[in-house]
């Protein structure tokens, strides 16, 4: 399966009720209610705005799906149900990015790195759709169960004849524009990768009115430059450095950590694969195949052939634990003594 493609998942269709649901979320115009595990229904709250936004996130969503020549982009948040008509399915997530960032600053180096990509391509996978997120912003970044990167929130973004009806966040606004822009969106980006290296929002404790008069002349947190291996991009997507989300993806690829990294580094949220404990065993199993373990090694002046056991009870034994012949060549030992025990 292509790395930006998702496998769809089998549910039973919503039935529009609410009344069993618990609501989890709640914003200006639409509430969030979780159907089961994996999805939510977004619902407006009955006014004409309201409404108009949940149409306009609906568009969106076709647009993704249907645009010919584009597989879908995992960093996207999926929807699965784009036209009931009560309102929109959609994935379940743990949080928002801003919520983590909160409680776990400072994200270690290979995090940032990872989470920044999936941002700027899931930025680059919606302006290749002609559309304009409108409201780039930590607090409409999402993380789901695999700890991986969910753009959210499309119902006040900008596509075709429609203009975004949201604005950025001040810290995350480029100054002198009249309406979101591709550019817009990757200098909010920009504040973005900033909150998420350094823990903080663009200068954090300033009033908004100073921060844009700063934006305006182009005076940036001075300690941009400081930021380790990130630095230099924050400040190329501020300065408008990137002609569109895929200089960015371009940019970020060219970034390389160092290899070694402490287990203070690992990434919190994930747990070891069960393949890397398998690959142990085997790796332990093949170091110590090339003698017959202590229990099975044949006692010295005895005639070749299989090994005696007291009683045929520890045939069957070993045995049923050894039910699977090993396909390991350093292992061929196991084979043979497999057969040995099933020999009439």
């Amino acid at each position: 399966m292509s790395p930006s493609q998702q496998r769809p998942l089998k549910y039973k269709p919503w039935d529009g009720d609410i009344q069993q649901l618990e609501c989890i979320g709640s914003g200006v115009s639409s509430l969030v209610f979780a159907i089961d595990k994996q999805r939510v229904a977004k619902i407006s709250v009955g006014t004409p705005q309201s409404i108009e936004d949940i149409d306009r996130e609906r568009a969106v969503y076709r647009r993704f799906k249907e645009n010919p020549g584009k597989s879908e982009c995992r960093y996207i948040l999926s929807c699965f149900e784009i036209e009931n008509a009560r309102g929109l399915v959609l994935e379940r997530c743990q949080g928002t990015l801003r919520s983590y960032i909160r409680s776990n600053s400072p994200i270690p180096h290979r995090l940032v790195l990872k989470w920044a990509r999936q941002v700027a391509e899931g930025l680059a996978f919606v302006h290749g759709c002609q559309v304009i997120q409108g409201d780039v912003g930590c607090h409409n970044i999402l993380l789901d169960s695999k700890n991986n990167i969910k753009l959210a929130d499309f119902a006040g973004s900008a596509i075709d004849q429609l203009d975004a009806s949201v604005n950025y966040e001040v810290r995350s606004r480029l100054p002198g524009i009249t309406r979101p822009t591709k550019q817009s969106d990757i200098f909010a980006f920009g504040s973005a990768f900033y909150e998420l290296a350094t823990g903080s929002t663009p200068y954090a404790g300033k009033s908004y009115t100073s921060v844009q008069n700063m934006y305006k002349n182009k005076k940036f947190p001075e300690d941009v430059d400081g930021i380790s291996y990130f630095g230099p991009t924050i400040r190329k997507c501020w300065q408008q450095g990137f002609k569109s989300g895929k200089d960015v993806m371009d940019a970020l690829g060219r970034i390389v950590l160092p290899q070694t990294e402490s287990k203070s580094d690992q990434d919190p949220l994930v747990l070891e694969a069960p393949g890397h404990f398998l690959a142990r065993s085997l790796e332990s199993s093949v170091e110590t195949s090339s003698r017959t373990p202590r229990r099975y090694r044949k006692p010295p002046n005895t005639p070749s052939g299989p090994p005696t056991f007291r009683h045929h009870s520890e045939v069957e034994r070993v045995t049923r634990r050894r039910t699977r012949k090993s396909k390991i060549p350093e292992l061929k030992w196991l084979n043979k003594f497999i057969l040995w025990t099933r020999a009439p």
